[in-house]
């Protein structure tokens, strides 16, 4: 048998069961303060997720809209080359008719009185016609061969903004997951 305790081990006792009580209600109001502060820090991390998209948005709206501008850019200056070219062949097209009509209208003028004359000039003409038209073709030839090299460069440049794009979206997209997965860490935790 036990013997029975005393009232002073009693009191011992007693006392231990108060600290004992307190040091609970001291881890209380612990676990309390924590709770509140991993509250705002969570309240803290989504806003700051919320801001972070709305950047991210903000970036790619920018981006879309400096492309559409660039691209609009690109396609009114191919244009305009196209303008251009086109007057300029036709310019040239219309002096050489002109001059054409010119020799012609002064050759059936000495056609009558000289028609050697005529014969050789006429084969001077053509001569001159057909290097003017070889020449015609080649800066044809050349317009083109440029035209092409410029829409192949503009090609590049938008695969190239394109390719960059991706890539700044794809970096984002990566950070937003690495975001993600931290708050995910910071909810289990």
């Amino acid at each position: 048998m036990t013997e029975p305790a005393t009232p002073s081990e009693l009191g011992q006792i007693l006392d231990e069961i108060r600290a004992m009580r307190a040091d609970i209600r001291a881890l209380q109001t612990q676990l309390h303060e924590l709770t509140l502060e991993v509250k705002t820090n969570q309240a803290t991390t989504n806003e700051k997720f919320n801001t972070l998209e709305e950047k991210i948005n903000t970036v790619r709206a920018e981006l879309k809209t400096e492309v559409q501008g660039f691209h609009a850019e690109l396609k009114q200056e191919i244009q305009s080359l196209r303008t251009e070219l086109k007057e300029e062949i036709q310019s040239t097209h219309s002096e050489l008719k002109e001059e054409i009509q010119s020799v012609h209208a002064e050759l059936k003028q000495d056609v009558q009185s000289v028609r050697a004359e005529v014969q050789a000039i006429d084969t001077r003409l053509k001569e001159q016609i057909q290097a003017v038209h070889t020449e015609l073709k080649q800066d044809i030839q050349l317009v083109r061969t440029e035209t092409q090299a410029i829409r192949t460069e503009l090609k590049q440049d938008i695969q190239l903004m394109r390719t960059e794009v991706q890539a700044a979206d794809t970096e984002l997209k990566g950070q937003i997951q690495l975001v993600r997965a931290e708050l995910k860490a910071l909810d289990d935790n």
